[in-house]
């Protein structure tokens, strides 16, 4: 049986943990996160690095699976070394909806993750503790222009219309290209997995600012389908808002003299 079939408001019978008290996604308001100011750079490793890789139609989203020991993410307050593992996204029927996360009330009509394991875990010893992985959230919007950094994936989009498809990109990317320019200011949460099994062993990075593509480049997306027929269209595959129920949400702003581009110091990368 499916995910969609059984349907998000009734994963916990299937998947206890989806009834767990730390689920994602949730509703951030900057009016009631705690605002902090850090000197901690938030830092990318390898993000510029363009390459041309794998993605696939799974089912349930487009994944784009990254090479190991290649993508890596430290600092901005978090407690070590954390790799890339693979991003996808979540996108809506319509551009009224489409993000899981929303952010002072707004939904967005798409939202992408990266999806990272700390250095030093295994996939299993991950998913027993509240920040064995880390996810980046971004935020999508729709803008008057066809955004080139994106064109890669989107073009992409025709050879895998099915579940199970899979190609490579139409051509190199960075995850550089992907991300907005400011990585400095951005909210923080403890949470989950938003598919089953909804492991609560996330520590979630949602950038305040947005990165926008056409209405073309996201109808792309929902020429996609869930099945492999080919008839059951793939849009609106999104988790529902869930409870805070008394999580505090951080809004990080890093000091002003932080280069957001810069790659990660080997010398102090600190496998912790």
């Amino acid at each position: 049986m499916s995910l969609r079939t059984i349907g998000p408001l009734h994963w916990s019978s299937s998947y206890p943990n989806c009834a767990g008290s730390c689920q994602s996604p949730i509703a951030v308001s900057s009016s009631t996160a705690v605002q902090e100011t850090t000197s901690d750079r938030f830092c990318f490793d390898g993000y510029d690095e363009e390459r041309n890789l794998d993605i696939k139609n799974n089912g349930h989203s487009v994944q784009v699976t990254l090479p190991s020991n290649s993508y890596f993410i430290k600092g901005g307050g978090l407690s070590g070394k954390y790799q890339a593992l693979q991003f996808h996204f979540h996108w809506g029927s319509d551009s009224t909806k489409g993000s899981e996360h929303s952010v002072d009330g707004v939904t967005y009509p798409a939202e992408m993750h990266i999806v990272h394991r700390k250095v030093g875990l295994t996939a299993d010893e991950a998913l027993q503790v509240n920040d064995g992985l880390a996810v980046l959230a971004v935020m999508i919007k729709i803008g008057d222009k066809t955004n080139e950094n994106f064109d890669a994936i989107v073009e992409s989009l025709s050879d895998i219309p099915k579940s199970g498809d899979e190609t490579t990109t139409s051509g190199d990317f960075s995850l550089d290209d992907l991300l907005p320019d400011n990585r400095q200011d951005f909210f923080r949460y403890y949470g989950s997995l938003t598919t089953p099994t909804c492991d609560q062993s996330v520590v979630w990075t949602i950038f305040a600012d947005q990165v926008e593509i056409s209405e073309n480049q996201i109808a792309a997306f929902r020429a996609l389908y869930f099945d492999e027929a080919g008839s059951e269209q793939m849009v609106n595959n999104f988790r529902p808002i869930q409870a805070l129920n008394g999580r505090t949400v951080t809004r990080y702003s890093v000091g002003a003299s932080s280069d957001s581009s810069s790659s990660c110091d080997d010398d102090a990368d600190g496998d912790d």
